[in-house]
């Protein structure tokens, strides 16, 4: 009866309890904390409550949360209410939700809140206190808040998760136990979640829907003051088995940056993690399908389907992370004003990846990783020129292409790698000045620098050009050379992205090539205007080696021509060039250099009348500096020197005009020449040297003269206006021999001094005072005059020395000797000649002693005149002058 009566007293007073404010009271309800709330509460059993609709609502510093049960049966430690601590030691609730979001640092706008779970009895959010007790933080004295100790908790049919913007609705059945004191200790789990269907959001729309499986969750002690988020993470156990779809990818993708944006339906077969300790473990099985999707960044759009798989397995007693993501249809487009640009498409791109670094702290730490793209296809490669920095001297005209990438990255050493073949059909391209066209096979190899973004290392570059074509920018249809392969190949330690082409080492070969410009080489050629090239005599061969630093390179250039022709009028040439030079400060972008050292070596010069069988020429060897030298104009500032041999100096007859005076019949010549070209003023200054052996000359097919000569020229002029002086000039002859029909002289020697003369070479001619120096004035008179003169001249300039002034003009098919003043002993002799195609005439006036005569000649004979000497000779004066022209 005693019991009866103690069980009868415990269930009026413990429901008169549940029932009434004491029950509220106990717990210290301060709304600014917590508050308990329920339709009704009673017991039966001693410390087993049954309740109903009971509402929680508990807040901190940091946070604001509500916990909504609609019937629980609770095994509670009532004794313990009265210390703050609400001890459960089972609890079965049936219908519950959850919501929890944090207090904020500063008063949002509308847009920050639209989407965080409202709390009953509290404003739509709260701020953080600013003056805080946190006196409570260390001191066990001063703690006063409530401890929750939830064990054996069962919650069927859990409606709704709901934590700042991520929310869960739908059914699901929680397992577990879970301790908190506030500030001083936390320990969850395990938990075990059954979803059987729901669905998550995230600031508002579904993400993943439907959603079911498994979620447990373990968590060990932590002292929240002192443990930060990476020591939780290290000790965290999370095990899931899920299945779903995710309506847009975006939201799985998060946080992403601001311009980057991602769409796409995912269905999710299997989420299958298993976090043991904060790290990933074998057994974790993921695979994700993307039947369509779309990732806009920057004006670029990316378009494709997707699948991935990732399973973490044991390789040699380590657990390994192994995926593999593959894309099909992918697209790469640009925005433009017209709508979007295809850039390219591959039709199966592969990433594969593995990973041993799986603690969460460290998660893919030491992530390895390769991207392929076997087969990309690049329908209009004039897209691509959005990828080129903007000063690079380098644009795509046209063309299409198909390519091969890889890409490897190695994650701990913050490295990738990348490999790239590519194939293009057509090709259309600007580099500097020069337009290029062709099918290109390419090749590169690379690796990212680890701690500059905008540099890379060791970069190697392959290119070939076939059937490719050269042209100016300024004449891109008319291309100038022609060859069927170049070859470039390029290297560089380090390069910089937004200006790849300032540092690197660069290697040309073009083993074959052809001229089609004929003019391409006037520029260097002494002919000008009047030399071209041959039609299909301008093939050559090249090789290049040079290092660009800031821009600039330096290197060696090689250039061979085996059977390189030349036309020069009505004169087909042919010969072997070898050329080699080493240049510095090389421009390449504008054809400005310095040349340190170039040579050409002109051999087996073969040169004949078009039609005709061509005769050995010679050979020239030529040697150049120059301190800025151009491309564009090459004798701008170039110092020079060349030594030519010419074995038969007949062939030089084949560059005379067809109404020359002079013919050569034999002879071999040396010729030296050391030249200075400078650009302001333009000016050519330097020396030539010119002997000849055995030469002989006929002028107007009747005047033979044979010897040697020896001509020393000092030539200073302005190259623009090919007028050059080469006053101080000597010309020397020995062994001279003059014959005419008429007359034979004995061989003599000359000195001939051009005391002040100008040097044509457009068209050739001169205009000299010369200064003259012979044995004997008869062998002077024989070589100009085509008669004999008569007999009293012949003795009349019998002297032992003779000297003369004259001035000399002489062109291609005239010459004309004039102002002549001579003396020997006692001769004097004045007057003047001239001589033009198949006609001279001329007039001298000889004295000798107290004697003197005339003489004319022309091309009738020679006549002699005794008297009136003077006035005669001004008639004669007008004669010449109307023959030849004024000089």
């Amino acid at each position: 009866m005693a019991f009866f009566s103690l069980a009868l007293f415990y269930v009026v007073a413990v429901n008169l309890f549940l029932s009434t404010p004491l029950f509220e009271a106990a717990l210290g309800r301060d709304p600014d904390t917590i508050a308990i709330g329920l339709d009704r509460a009673w017991s039966i059993l001693p410390g087993r409550v049954h309740c109903s609709n009971l509402v929680i609502r508990g807040r901190d510093s940091s946070l604001e949360w509500i916990v909504r049960i609609d019937e629980a049966d609770v095994d509670i430690a009532l004794l313990q209410l009265a210390k703050k601590r609400f001890a459960v030691s089972r609890v079965h609730a049936r219908g519950s939700s959850f919501r929890m979001r944090k207090r904020l640092d500063f008063a949002p706008t509308p847009a920050e809140i639209a989407h965080i779970p409202p709390i009953e009895g509290l404003p739509p959010w709260s701020l953080r206190p600013k003056n805080i007790d946190h006196s409570n933080v260390w001191s066990d004295k001063a703690y006063h808040l409530w401890s929750i100790d939830l064990e054996n908790v069962d919650a069927e049919d859990v409606r709704e998760i709901w934590v700042d913007r991520e929310r869960f609705e739908g059914h699901a059945d929680v397992r577990g136990r879970f301790y908190l004191k506030p500030i001083r200790l936390v320990d969850v789990g395990p938990v075990h979640v059954a979803v059987h269907e729901g669905m998550v959001s995230t600031n508002g729309p579904a993400v993943i829907s439907p959603i079911q499986g498994t979620v447990d969750v373990r968590i060990p002690p932590f002292d929240p003051r002192i443990a930060k988020g990476d020591t939780i993470a290290r000790r965290l156990t999370l095990h899931t088995d899920l299945r779903g779809a995710c309506s847009n990818m975006l939201y799985l993708m998060k946080p992403l940056p601001p311009d980057v944006r991602l769409e796409g339906f995912v269905d999710i077969p299997r989420l299958a993690v298993k976090i043991d300790a904060g790290e990933l473990r074998t057994g974790t099985h993921v695979e994700l399908h993307a039947p369509h999707t779309v990732l806009r960044n920057e004006g670029y759009r990316f378009d494709g389907k997707a699948s991935l798989r990732a399973d973490v397995e044991r390789e040699a007693l380590t657990p390994t992370l192994r995926f593999r993501l593959d894309t099909e249809d992918l697209e790469v487009k640009r925005r433009s004003t017209s709508g979007d640009e295809l850039i390219v498409r591959e039709p199966h791109a592969v990433v594969r990846g593995d990973a041993t670094a799986l603690v969460l702290t460290e998660f893919l730490r030491d992530l390895h990783a390769v991207a392929d793209f076997p087969e990309a296809d690049v329908p209009d490669m004039r897209t691509l020129d959005g990828f080129i920095p903007p000063d690079t001297p380098f644009r795509i005209e046209r063309g299409q292409a198909r390519a091969a990438v890889t890409l490897e990255r190695w994650t701990a050493q913050n490295r990738t790698s990348g490999k790239a073949r590519f194939t293009a059909d057509d090709l259309d391209v600007t580099l500097a000045k020069l337009r290029m066209r062709g099918c290109v096979d390419a090749e590169t190899t690379f690796t990212t620098h680890p701690k500059d973004r905008s540099l890379l290392e060791h970069v190697h570059a392959g290119v070939t050009l076939h059937d490719g074509s050269l042209a100016s920018e300024h004449t891109p249809a008319t291309p100038f050379m022609r060859t069927p392969e170049l070859r470039v190949s390029a290297h560089a330690e380090t390069l910089l992205l937004e200006d790849p082409l300032a540092n690197l080492d660069v290697s040309v070969r073009m083993p074959e090539a052809s001229v089609l410009d004929p003019h391409l080489l006037q520029a260097y050629s002494p002919g000008g205007q009047e030399t071209s090239i041959a039609p299909g005599r301008g093939d050559f061969a090249m090789k290049a080696d040079v290092s660009v630093a800031d821009h600039l390179a330096s290197g060696t250039l090689d250039v061979t021509a085996n059977d390189l022709g030349f036309t020069y009028r009505d004169v087909d040439v042919t010969t072997v060039v070898r050329a080699n030079a080493r240049v510095h400060d090389w421009d390449w972008q504008r054809g400005d250099l310095a040349l340190d050292d170039a040579n050409v070596d002109i051999t087996n010069i073969r040169a004949g009348k078009r039609g005709m069988p061509p005769s050995p020429l010679g050979s020239v060897l030529m040697h150049a500096q120059s301190p800025k030298f151009s491309f564009e104009h090459p004798r701008e500032e170039l110092s020079l020197s060349a030594r030519a041999r010419l074995p038969d100096a007949r062939t030089l007859g084949l560059f005379l005009p067809p109404d020359s005076i002079l013919t050569i019949e034999s002879g071999s010549a040396d010729l030296e020449a050391n030249l200075d070209f400078s650009p302001r003023p333009p000016r050519t200054t330097g020396r030539i040297a010119l002997d000849v052996s055995r030469g002989s000359i006929v002028l107007r097919d009747r005047t033979h003269a044979s010897g040697d000569v020896h001509f020393k020229a000092i030539v200073s002029g302005e190259p623009v206006d090919h007028r050059f002086d080469v006053s101080g000039s000597r010309l020397v002859t020995s062994n001279a021999l003059v014959t005419t029909p008429d007359s034979e002289t004995k061989t003599w020697n000359t000195d001939v001094v051009l005391e002040k003369a100008i040097l044509g070479t457009r068209p050739m001619g001169i205009d000299a005072t010369v200064e003259l120096n012979s044995k004997d004035a008869r062998e002077i008179i024989a070589g100009i005059v085509r008669h004999a003169p008569p007999m009293i001249v012949r003795r009349l300039t019998m002297v032992p020395h003779f000297e003369a002034h004259a001035r000399v003009s002489a062109g291609p098919s005239r010459i004309v000797v004039h102002e002549l003043q001579a003396h020997g002993g006692d001769l004097a002799v004045h007057g003047l000649v001239g001589l033009r195609a198949e006609h001279h005439r001329g007039a001298f006036v000889i004295k000798k002693g107290f004697l003197s005569g005339g003489v004319r000649f022309d091309d009738a004979g020679a006549h002699a005149r005794l008297f009136g000497l003077d006035h005669w000779m001004q008639g004669q004066t007008r004669d010449v002058i109307n023959l030849v022209g004024a000089p």
